[in-house]
């Protein structure tokens, strides 16, 4: 177990300096493919910061080509739609900070675009209640059913028009609302 662990703070340190530096996916591949079986298998679920995966903290820093490595099941095999501590997903992660890239990469990569949080607000809801109009634009193209209701019966329209966003609208419109 102190060998693991030793491990893992190594592996911490060089994947954060990677990470920060110049997100390069090769060198994390490469690295990846160095550790036995079963430390790859820890890495799924590990929580350098108690909180959040590697998944998660790469979606913090903004970093788009290790979330191939990070997701592929051949590679390491983090599951896109896990949750931290906060039972938040890296999708979800991406659209608070509002980084479309990142956004865009986990979609490519299988993130749920149509699970619901709190009082049963979409995705979508989410992007529109925080103001990420591009974000929203680009989850309009891929969720199934723009016109989700929360447990209010409110929808993203009615957000959109509430908060006086027209190009989200007419994006919604354009969908069959």
């Amino acid at each position: 177990a102190n060998l693991t662990y030793n491990f893992f703070i190594r592996v911490e340190r060089i994947f954060f300096n990677k990470l920060i530096q110049n997100d390069d996916d090769k060198v994390l591949g490469q690295l990846i493919d160095l550790l036995p079986a079963h430390e790859k298998n820890e890495l799924k679920s590990y929580r350098p910061d108690s909180i959040n995966n590697f998944l998660h903290i790469a979606v913090l820093k903004g970093v788009v080509k290790v979330i191939d490595v990070l997701t592929n099941p051949n590679i390491v095999g983090i599951d896109v739609n896990s949750v931290n501590y906060y039972q938040e997903t890296a999708l979800m992660i991406a659209l608070k900070i509002g980084n479309l890239e990142v956004v865009e990469e986990l979609i490519k990569n299988g993130a749920d675009v149509n699970l619901t949080i709190n009082e049963g607000q979409s995705i979508l809801m989410l992007a529109l209640i925080n103001g990420k109009l591009e974000i929203a634009k680009k989850l309009i193209e891929v969720v199934e059913n723009v016109n989700h209701e929360d447990i209010y019966g409110i929808t993203a329209l009615m957000l959109a028009s509430r908060k006086g966003y027209l190009e989200v609208v007419k994006e919604l419109i354009k969908k069959n609302v």
